[in-house]
């Protein structure tokens, strides 16, 4: 019950702190990470708070491994929902230490991958290229395919930033090679959406019209697709598919918006 309430106070604003009293340090740590997942679309702030909390509570606990995935985790928030790229790198060197004291390769190779895309944003690209490097190379080690090509989409991603435009196509390319044979659609889409920036052509528009009809497509890989068809009939001085398209991520964004997605 006192769990419960704890829950239901954290989502609406109740008083729990005397309920707290009565939990262990490791239950109050996994309600505050079901809380933070809870909230990851929904309310992205209270959904980082949580998610600290829970880092704070796992590390007197003494579980090292879910301390760093809530740290992670609320990295990715800070990245993702609010575009805090300083603050999520923080995040995420505290759980990369976390993860090496544990000799844990897979996941000290996805958060160098990420912290490469972090480094990327901030225009630390030499720094980021190490980092990528290095997971990628951690996960061929690990036999990790899926791993690899993650990191040629984020090279990708890397080169695009630097306006090294044939680069960028080269190692979206592979990427996108890799998910058709896994038919991960939602990945597939959101490679077509960098290929639409760095090489416009309107094939990338009717093979992502087709990826559309997927359920895996994740909303906001939508969204940006939407926008890319903007830019790209923009260029192309076609008003009416511009029209069509804003009407298309307007109506959209009020369906996510209605779903509490932001």
């Amino acid at each position: 019950m006192n769990t419960l309430f704890l829950i239901l106070s954290m989502r609406y604003n109740i008083d729990y702190q005397c309920f707290t009293d009565s939990l262990s340090p490791l239950q109050i740590a996994q309600t505050f990470q079901d809380t933070g997942s809870y909230y990851y679309d929904r309310n992205p702030r209270r959904s980082f708070r949580a998610l600290d909390s829970a880092a704070f509570y796992y590390q007197k606990a003494h579980v090292r491994d879910k301390q760093a995935l809530c740290l992670q985790n609320a990295a990715f928030v800070l990245q993702e929902q609010f575009n805090q790229i300083d603050s999520s790198l923080t995040y995420i060197n505290q759980a990369l230490a976390i993860w090496r004291d544990l000799n844990s390769t897979m996941d000290e190779a996805n958060l160098l991958k990420y912290r490469g895309l972090l480094k990327t944003f901030l225009t630390q690209y030499a720094s980021a290229d190490a980092d990528i490097l290095e997971a990628e190379r951690l996960f061929y080690l690990k036999k990790n395919p899926y791993g690899v090509a993650v990191c040629w989409y984020d090279r990708a991603v890397l080169f695009q930033k630097q306006q090294l435009l044939d680069s960028a196509a080269y190692f979206a390319l592979r990427a996108k090679q890799f998910w058709q044979t896994k038919q991960d659609t939602g990945r597939i889409l959101g490679i077509n959406n960098l290929l639409m920036q760095v090489r416009p052509n309107p094939d990338w528009v009717q093979e992502g019209e087709f990826l559309l009809q997927s359920e895996a497509v994740y909303w906001k890989n939508r969204c940006d697709f939407y926008q890319n068809c903007i830019d790209l009939y923009n260029k192309a001085l076609n008003l009416e598919k511009v029209a069509l398209y804003r009407k298309r991520l307007s109506d959209y964004l009020q369906v996510c918006k209605a779903n509490g997605l932001n």
